[in-house]
Protein backbone atom coordinates (compact mmCIF):
# COMPACT_ATOMS: atom_id res chain seq x y z
CA UNK A 1 0.00 0.00 0.00
CA UNK A 2 1.64 3.39 -1.35
CA UNK A 3 2.17 6.09 1.67
CA UNK A 4 -0.85 8.79 2.12
CA UNK A 5 -0.84 12.10 0.64
CA UNK A 6 0.52 13.89 3.63
CA UNK A 7 3.15 11.75 4.63
CA UNK A 8 6.74 13.12 6.00
CA UNK A 9 8.40 10.99 3.15
CA UNK A 10 6.63 13.18 0.45
CA UNK A 11 7.66 15.97 1.94
CA UNK A 12 11.22 15.00 1.33
CA UNK A 13 10.98 13.96 -1.47
CA UNK A 14 10.12 17.63 -2.84
CA UNK A 15 12.79 18.80 -1.27
CA UNK A 16 15.25 16.88 -2.88
CA UNK A 17 13.65 17.86 -6.18
CA UNK A 18 13.82 21.16 -5.75
CA UNK A 19 17.51 20.78 -4.42
CA UNK A 20 17.75 18.92 -7.98
CA UNK A 21 16.70 21.70 -9.68
CA UNK A 22 18.75 24.60 -7.82
CA UNK A 23 22.04 21.76 -8.33
CA UNK A 24 21.66 21.43 -12.23
CA UNK A 25 20.83 25.53 -12.26
CA UNK A 26 24.61 25.97 -10.37
CA UNK A 27 25.84 23.30 -13.42
CA UNK A 28 24.77 25.15 -16.17
CA UNK A 29 25.79 28.13 -14.59
CA UNK A 30 29.29 26.58 -14.42
CA UNK A 31 28.95 26.08 -17.84
CA UNK A 32 28.54 29.43 -19.05
CA UNK A 33 31.34 30.56 -16.24
CA UNK A 34 33.70 28.16 -18.19
CA UNK A 35 32.77 30.09 -21.21
CA UNK A 36 33.22 33.33 -20.12
CA UNK A 37 36.52 32.82 -17.80
CA UNK A 38 38.30 30.17 -19.54
CA UNK A 39 41.27 30.73 -17.82
CA UNK A 40 39.32 28.97 -14.34
CA UNK A 41 38.87 25.80 -16.11
CA UNK A 42 40.59 24.50 -13.60
CA UNK A 43 38.71 25.72 -10.67
CA UNK A 44 34.97 25.28 -12.35
CA UNK A 45 36.30 21.72 -13.34
CA UNK A 46 36.74 20.76 -9.65
CA UNK A 47 33.41 22.87 -8.48
CA UNK A 48 31.48 20.90 -11.53
CA UNK A 49 32.78 17.62 -10.14
CA UNK A 50 31.88 18.43 -6.67
CA UNK A 51 28.49 19.80 -7.88
CA UNK A 52 28.33 16.12 -10.13
CA UNK A 53 28.80 14.47 -6.83
CA UNK A 54 26.20 16.51 -4.93
CA UNK A 55 23.45 15.58 -7.65
CA UNK A 56 24.29 12.26 -7.59
CA UNK A 57 24.24 11.14 -4.12
CA UNK A 58 20.45 13.22 -4.12
CA UNK A 59 19.26 11.02 -6.96
CA UNK A 60 20.20 8.05 -4.82
CA UNK A 61 18.40 9.69 -2.10
CA UNK A 62 15.24 10.20 -3.60
CA UNK A 63 15.85 6.89 -5.74
CA UNK A 64 15.02 5.81 -1.80
CA UNK A 65 12.44 7.61 -0.99
CA UNK A 66 10.25 6.98 -3.70
CA UNK A 67 10.73 3.33 -3.25
CA UNK A 68 9.67 3.45 0.47
CA UNK A 69 6.85 6.03 -0.69
CA UNK A 70 5.62 2.99 -3.43
CA UNK A 71 5.65 0.51 -0.72
CA UNK A 72 4.07 2.44 1.88
CA UNK A 73 6.58 3.13 4.75
CA UNK A 74 6.53 2.25 7.92
CA UNK A 75 4.09 4.74 9.99
CA UNK A 76 1.77 5.20 7.15
CA UNK A 77 0.95 1.26 7.32
CA UNK A 78 0.56 1.45 10.75
CA UNK A 79 -2.16 4.41 10.40
CA UNK A 80 -3.93 2.38 7.37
Amino acid sequence: MACTTNCQKRIILLDKENKLSKLNQTKEWLKELDLQEPWRRQQNAEKTAFVDGLIATTVAEAGLLVNDIARGCALCRTLQ
